[in-house]
């Protein structure tokens, strides 16, 4: 089996805001399978590797930041999710512990990994890691120690993220193997200790238009249309609460 059966729509929306700032100044393929990534470093050299981290992935994540690193150190290696510390030693000891990790977006990537893009394009890897990028966090291997920037705004409207689905960056991973995911909201109004979500800033809930929406679903009902896979995931937080859920 796979050990996350979803689409990776996570990536995806950072991409797909990144290509809506950059356009033709960036090119971006999107991984889910560990073999093809390893093919595609074989083939073509990135300038950057960007993964996403949790609980369920944290070492093969690391893993793609080491194969990168082997074949060239300049790559800048770009790892963010939820599977992060909140306390700055903490955070400190986590980085330690991935030495093929250059830098790490702590909280909303599609702002952070945009600036990051920004700067890199302008002075390079130098540049990111001597800069002290709002929303990230790396480890000064001179002066060990953590370097961490202002937390980033969130964007306040999701509908300026084009869909990865309807500009087709999601199209290869429609194949009726894995569910697709829709992302309706982002927030919660709730602090419970146990989770990340509990953080300041992020108890203002944002929601993603109905339009949005019904275009996203309608896309992905044509595309599975052929195939036996009839399943939908919603990652919100709170899914159920508000009245647009149930219109959804």
């Amino acid at each position: 089996t796979i050990a996350s059966e979803q689409v990776p729509l996570n990536v995806a929306l950072i991409g797909s805001y990144a290509k809506k700032v950059f356009g033709d100044r960036i090119s971006i393929r999107l991984f889910k399978y560990p073999e093809k990534l390893l093919d595609a470093l074989n083939s073509c050299k990135p300038d950057i590797l960007a993964v996403s981290n949790y609980a369920w992935n944290y070492n093969l994540a690391e893993w793609a930041c080491r194969q990168a690193k082997q074949m060239d150190q300049n790559i800048l290696t770009i790892k963010g999710g939820w599977n992060f510390p909140m306390d700055d030693d903490e955070r400190f000891k986590f980085l330690e512990t991935c030495p093929d990790t250059d830098i790490y977006v702590m909280h909303e990537g599609e702002l952070v990994f945009a600036e990051l893009l920004e700067i890199f394009q302008s002075s390079g890897r130098e540049g990111v890691l001597s800069s002290r990028v709002a929303g990230s966090c790396y480890i000064d291997k001179v002066q060990n120690r953590l370097v961490k920037g202002d937390r980033m705004p969130d964007i306040k409207t999701l509908d300026d993220i084009p869909s990865p689905y309807l500009n087709g960056m999601l199209d290869e991973f429609l194949d009726g193997s894995l569910n697709p995911i829709v992302e309706t909201t982002r927030g919660c109004p709730y602090q419970c200790n146990f989770c990340n979500m509990s953080i300041d800033n992020y108890n203002s809930i944002r929601r993603f238009s109905f339009d949005y929406l019904e275009k996203d679903f309608t896309y992905i009902r044509d595309k599975l249309s052929n195939t036996n896979h009839s399943l939908i995931m919603i990652p919100d937080a709170n899914f159920g609460m508000y009245k647009q859920d149930k219109k959804i």
